[in-house]
């Protein structure tokens, strides 16, 4: 069929046409309601007309106008339903304008090869309403309001209520006959028969009704109550997921954190400059040529919300979303930023920003939820290095033990594109987290024994080697080991670092010795020095 718009168009066996016999043959001259064709057009000489006026089926029009990309005002009107008795009307009123305003003559009579369409008939009782909204409303009141909206109401009243009611007496004195009797009754004389009009497409079940009364009425007159939330044994715990996600929101929350929501859509363009994997699942009827595909991780988000924000001096954001890295995958995901200055700068290198206070606000949140997240190098769970991320600052992330994720800063050449600073830290961690072992131990009220101990060691080796050496060395009742300073001299050596560190002794039912004590101190220091490692004396 070629169109209106002068464009041609492939029909199907399923589409509905509207056609018209010439030679012996079908020519197609409308394409439902949506189109009409080039051919059956009025031209500057037409001057006989015939008009087709119908009702046609939404769904068929929708699915019609989706597959050729069609969107006229006519099947956005008809793909949401109409008045399926409007024709022979409409049809009046076009030739009452053309007598009106063209001076033309109409032919007497008209074809009507539907006939009129009934109401649509939906049965309800006024107790159901009442119920369903916890309202007391009258059934007069309620009869009343549909009847204001074109609606036919046969059944019971107000009226007929009273009078049923003192033809009975009181249930409880019912022998069984007469309580079967009045059920009987009851169904039969305390239901509606509601006539919707015609052109209420979306009246099908008593619930429709039900939400025309409430909107006639006012919801202002509907009760406020409290549900009625009854916990079961089998369903106690389908909220736990949805508790621990809460849970570690507020974490966040509480450390300063702002949530983002951002949009699932992304584009292959977008997810190439930002060195990201390219995006697999595409969407059918994209919104705009940057959001042609779901998003297969959420770093892409965050650097996105990070451009945003470009006039804040610290930015720091997380979002908790869906992701879909494979055709047949989606995945929750907790993703987390941290740009510029966390706080203002103190003796301790890096404590304002970049990789290690980020590190440090992360351990923090596992540690308020009673987890343990660690930092360990990235090739012991990744195959290959992401690229959005510094090749020399990035690692994974090991919530309870298990691989859940990737930290590092923002790839030089990434930042560059994007125009955005190069102090950018993020994450993204996989979700749900792991849950630990859940465990208790009494606080002890005996003392504790403190020793200081300094270990020189090379720059690059990281904290978290030493206070494994001296976890493993120092025995059951080691309570804590924390760094408290760090020096850097050419006394100790180029490229070395000496890192002084406290720990805590303590046992549960006594107080321990000072031998106990020192030979587990001494135990410490030999396995740092078995490590490669100095002692620092002074």
């Amino acid at each position: 069929m070629l169109g209106l718009d002068g464009l041609e168009y492939e029909c199907s066996p399923k589409d509905l046409l509207v056609t018209t016999p010439v030679n012996g043959e079908s020519r197609v001259i409308g394409l439902g309601s949506m189109l009409g064709a080039k051919y059956s057009s009025i031209q500057s000489d037409t001057t006989d007309v015939i008009l087709e006026v119908a009702h046609w089926n939404p769904v068929r029009m929708r699915l019609t106008g989706r597959r050729l990309g069609i969107a006229t005002d006519a099947l956005y009107r008809y793909e949401r339903g109409v008045d399926p008795n409007l024709p022979v009307w409409a049809a009046n009123r076009y030739m009452e304008l053309v007598l009106e305003m063209c001076g033309g003559s109409v032919v007497a009579g008209h074809r009507d090869v539907g006939g009129e369409k009934p109401r649509n008939v939906i049965r309800v009782r006024p107790e159901f309403v009442n119920e369903y909204l916890g309202t007391n409303f009258d059934f007069d009141d309620m009869k009343n309001a549909l009847e204001r909206l074109g609606f036919v109401v046969e059944g019971i009243t107000t009226t007929r209520l009273s009078e049923f009611a003192q033809g009975f007496k009181d249930v409880t004195q019912m022998t069984e006959e007469e309580a079967e009797k009045l059920n009987q009754i009851y169904k039969e004389d305390f239901t509606w028969t509601v006539y919707a009009p015609t052109y209420r497409v979306n009246m099908d079940i008593p619930e429709d009704l039900t939400e025309e009364i409430a909107r006639v009425l006012g919801y202002n007159a509907i009760p406020e109550t409290l549900p009625n939330m009854k916990v079961n044994d089998l369903t106690r715990s389908t909220s736990d997921p949805y508790n621990r996600t809460r849970e570690l929101k507020n974490a966040l929350v509480g450390l300063g954190f702002q949530e983002i929501v951002s949009y699932s859509f992304t584009s292959p363009d977008e997810m190439r400059i930002m060195k990201l994997p390219e995006p697999v699942l595409e969407l059918r009827n994209a919104q705009s040529s940057e959001r042609t595909h779901l998003r297969p991780c959420l770093i892409g988000s965050l650097l996105n919300a990070a451009k945003i924000n470009l006039q804040a001096k610290n930015v720091l954001l997380f979002e908790v979303g869906r992701v879909f890295p494979l055709v047949d995958l989606e995945e929750e995901r907790l993703g987390a930023l941290l740009m510029g200055d966390f706080a203002t700068k103190t003796w301790q290198t890096g404590i304002a920003g970049g990789f290690y206070s980020f590190k440090g606000l992360l351990q923090s949140i596992a540690a308020k939820l009673g987890d343990e997240l660690k930092v360990v190098p990235i090739e012991k769970h990744v195959a290959e290095k992401p690229l959005v991320l510094h090749p020399g600052i990035a690692g994974a992330l090991e919530y309870n033990g298990a691989f859940v994720g990737i930290i590092g800063a923002v790839h030089p050449s990434v930042s560059a594109a994007l125009e955005l600073p190069s102090n950018i830290v993020l994450a993204e961690i996989r979700l749900p987290l792991p849950p630990r072992a859940w465990a208790f131990s009494d606080p002890s009220r005996q003392p504790a024994a403190i020793r200081d101990l300094a270990i020189i060691a090379d720059k690059g080796l990281p904290y978290s080697r030493l206070e494994e050496i001296a976890k493993n060395a120092a025995g059951d009742n080691l309570e804590s080991v924390q760094p408290f300073d760090v020096f850097e001299s050419e006394r100790i050596g180029l490229g070395k670092r000496s890192t002084a560190i406290t720990m805590t002794w303590r046992a549960q039912d006594r107080t321990l010795t000072d031998e106990e004590v020192g030979a587990a101190f001494q135990n410490v220091i030999a396995a740092m020095r078995s490590a490669g490692l100095e002692i620092r004396d002074s």
